[in-house]
């Protein structure tokens, strides 16, 4: 089997619910190739979701100290950080990910979760900002961001702001420019486009 079926395999054992059989599928791997990193990084993985997090990061750690510049072995130590609740750590393996993938979702996501595990709403709006200029043909991305931007301290002027995105004017291109933008966002006094085909 190519390293790409064993994950799938291990992927859909996972989603049946089997967290054993996933563990025992992914040790056998391991005993069968230990200097494959993938093999590695699924063990790792596997660990981290049945919450043996000294192993899953000693294994991630080691698997990244042989190849530091990796996308995918970083992200799996800092899933695994996430899920060990070393939510600093965590994020600031994970604020460099979203430098060298700017639009990898699943990233992104566990960025947002650890914003939240930190208690740092105004860290998830600089995300969500972030994510939105990332991918600006991203309706979700947009709605997203105003949002949060709705639930902020800002949260009247956002509603300022939303409400001339829906209006008919001022329309520029396909994107909708939303009047009072500055004061919505403060020190995030760059974002101009706060909603893009707003619904």
């Amino acid at each position: 089997l190519t390293d790409a079926q064993r994950i799938k395999i291990v992927q859909v054992v996972g989603q049946l619910g089997d967290a054993d059989l996933q563990g025992k599928l992914c040790e056998i791997w391991l005993q069968r190739e230990p200097q494959n990193p993938m093999a590695v990084a699924t063990m790792g993985y596997s660990a981290s979701k049945q919450g043996d997090h000294d192993r899953a990061l000693q294994l991630l750690r080691q698997n990244l100290a042989a190849a530091p510049g990796d996308f995918e072995r970083r992200w799996y130590l800092a899933f695994a950080l996430a899920r060990a609740v070393e939510s600093e750590a965590a994020r600031e393996l994970m604020l460099q990910l979203v430098q060298q993938n700017p639009t990898h979702e699943s990233t992104h996501l566990m960025l947002l979760d650890v914003c939240d595990d930190l208690e740092d709403p105004a860290a998830a709006l600089v995300e969500l900002q972030r994510w939105a200029e990332a991918r600006p043909d991203d309706g979700q991305a947009w709605h997203d961001l105003a949002a949060a931007l709705l639930e902020s301290p800002a949260g009247d002027a956002a509603e300022r702001a939303l409400a001339a995105a829906e209006s008919d004017v001022p329309v520029q291109g396909d994107y909708r420019f939303a009047a009072g933008a500055d004061d919505v966002v403060g020190s995030l006094s760059s974002l101009a486009v706060l909603v893009k085909n707003v619904v």
